[in-house]
């Protein structure tokens, strides 16, 4: 059953950023835009409460080239393709179905939407809302939320301390539990990592978050009791 409700605060919110609002009335030329993960998971507990710290948008579209609607619009573009607007508090990152990293190395074939769910390392993350038909594709994150369980989707991911970090930020924030296969993954990680895994997860963490969400002694703890 198709809602807008979600669709119709977007749009409203990206009122306040016109360099954003005018790529992704562009973008609405070359195909479906989707909302994709965090953006989604804080609508839906919050309402845009709290904003979340960025929105990433999916194309539907074969073309993996979007420089053309980004004229008159600074942005950078990342190794895999995608773009950045980070002019304002809130950053959108936008990008191609097709070049969804398990897409383009083959990790998940047959890219649609039903299947970007399954492209992302942890269940909280798989949930998919496109902006242009209403629907929202979440079955993972339901039954995420649902037995207060984190899990893996996809295990091969380019980015192995974030999955490790969010993994502990979640698990804080919202005192869920490991799956089985999630704990022997950030075991595994531990003890490849047993020399530096507390300066890896540190300095991720400034990187991707640009703040601290768990101060080293909770990081400490969270490695401890993995």
């Amino acid at each position: 059953m198709p809602n807008f409700a979600l669709r119709d605060k977007f749009y409203e919110l990206i009122e306040e950023w016109p360099l954003a609002k005018n790529v992704i009335y562009r973008l609405l030329e070359e195909g479906n835009l989707l909302l994709f993960g965090g953006s989604v998971r804080n609508y839906y507990e919050n309402g845009f409460r709290t904003m979340p710290r960025d929105f990433d948008i999916v194309v539907c579209s074969d073309n993996d080239e979007l420089d053309k609607y980004f004229y008159n619009i600074p942005y950078k573009k990342n190794r895999y393709g995608g773009y950045k607007i980070d002019h304002y508090s809130v950053n959108f990152d936008i990008w191609s179905l097709n070049s969804t990293w398990a897409f383009k190395t083959k990790k998940i074939s047959n890219p649609n939407i039903e299947n970007l769910t399954k492209t992302v390392f942890l269940n909280y993350d798989s949930v998919v809302y496109d902006l242009t038909t209403g629907r929202l594709y979440d079955e993972d994150y339901r039954l995420a939320k649902e037995k207060n369980k984190l899990d893996i989707v996809l295990q091969d991911n380019p980015f192995p301390e974030l999955n490790v970090l969010r993994t502990f930020v979640f698990k804080t924030k919202h005192n869920m539990e490991y799956s089985e296969r999630l704990r022997s993954y950030l075991v595994n990680w531990k003890e490849q990592n047993v020399k530096n895994a507390l300066d890896l997860l540190t300095s991720i963490q400034l990187k991707h978050y640009g703040t601290e969400y768990l101060n080293k002694d909770q990081l400490i703890k969270e490695l401890e009791i993995i």
